[in-house]
């Protein structure tokens, strides 16, 4: 039953002889506003979770640590640090500011030193078990990504078009 030929021919010969239109300027960034929050706020959130993770993981090890090694006494101490830098940066992220980013890679950076320093001072005195180790360098790991991931997500909210034209 097949004429040769296509009901929709017409259409797709008016389509192919349509003139090719460059999109209105901006139009990406128009878009994408009405999508998504255009602003790095909405990462905040994000920051204050991390903050009461570790906030909620020191206040648990104050509570549960008594007598120790100075080394382990410390860590509930390093955990609060964590979640105050976190809440901190979260509210810089809430405030929108134009350097914000800038505070949060600085951030993000003093917290994964702040890790990985802590792992290589501990590193030694878990020498003994081979355990110890391993859990202190994958905890340490599992840390340092999650700074990363939280960077990742207030860098990946690139609020410029590439089809848009800077203004003078």
């Amino acid at each position: 039953m097949d004429t040769g030929t296509n009901r929709f021919d017409p259409i797709i010969e008016t389509i192919r002889r349509a003139p090719r239109l460059e999109p209105p300027e901006g139009l990406s960034r128009r878009v994408m506003t009405h999508i998504m929050p255009a602003n790095n706020a909405s990462c905040a959130p994000y920051f204050f979770m991390a903050s009461l993770f570790f906030l909620v993981l020191g206040s648990t090890l104050f509570a549960g640590l008594k007598h120790g090694p100075a080394w382990l006494m410390m860590q509930p101490l390093l955990a609060l640090l964590c979640g105050a830098l976190f809440a901190i940066l979260g509210m810089i992220l809430k405030t929108d500011s134009r350097f914000a980013p800038r505070i949060i890679r600085l951030g993000i950076t003093c917290y994964s030193l702040l890790i990985l320093g802590n792992t290589l001072a501990i590193s030694p005195m878990t020498t003994s078990a081979t355990l110890g180790i391993v859990l202190t360098i994958a905890l340490s790991t599992a840390c340092v990504l999650m700074g990363q991931i939280l960077a990742r997500a207030v860098f990946s909210l690139d609020l410029t078009d590439t089809n848009d034209k800077a203004t003078p």
